[in-house]
């Protein structure tokens, strides 16, 4: 959604890539967005094919995720880390073998009691929540710019103290 938003707000439209299984776009700037179109849990697959194709480091992307530790609408941004038990986390330090890249980590909640895990971090947000999705997801590009104008520590300055 955050991806998504970043292009919807460039005026960009996705294309299938040559490479991997995923989507992609490029910004005026030269940023390219990425959306794996696999499993969640095999989106290593995705990025490892890009930087292969970019013939880029890790150290040189910045992975937009959902983090259930977070409350909803809260923004983590990471300049590296370990995958905390996030399986699309824990593919992509299996395909790159580090940890060191960014992470934009977006706060989707706790899965409500009783309720499985995957289908909570896969369904849809309920009408009382869409608020705070917008929210989060207009900082969260607001975020990704940062990054990209100023660099990750910057951008950590700012949106890691927002509450």
């Amino acid at each position: 959604m955050v991806v998504e938003g970043w292009a919807r707000k460039k005026g960009l439209g996705w294309k299938r890539l040559r490479f991997g299984d995923a989507e992609g776009t490029q910004t005026p700037e030269g940023v390219w967005l990425m959306k794996p179109l696999g499993f969640m849990n095999l989106s290593g697959e995705a990025v490892r094919a890009a930087l292969d194709w970019f013939k880029l480091e890790p150290e040189k992307i910045l992975v937009v995720m959902d983090d259930v530790s977070l409350k909803l609408g809260q923004l983590r941004l990471r300049e590296k880390g370990s995958a905390g038990g996030h399986n699309g986390l824990r593919s992509i330090e299996q395909h790159l073998g580090t940890q060191s890249y960014a992470r934009l980590k977006c706060g989707v909640g706790a899965a409500p009691e009783r309720m499985d895990l995957v289908d909570h971090v896969l369904g849809k947000f309920g009408p009382d929540e869409k608020e705070v999705v917008q929210r989060m997801i207009t900082r969260a590009v607001d975020a990704l710019e940062l990054c990209e104008h100023e660099g990750v520590v910057a951008a950590m300055n700012e949106v890691n103290r927002e509450v």
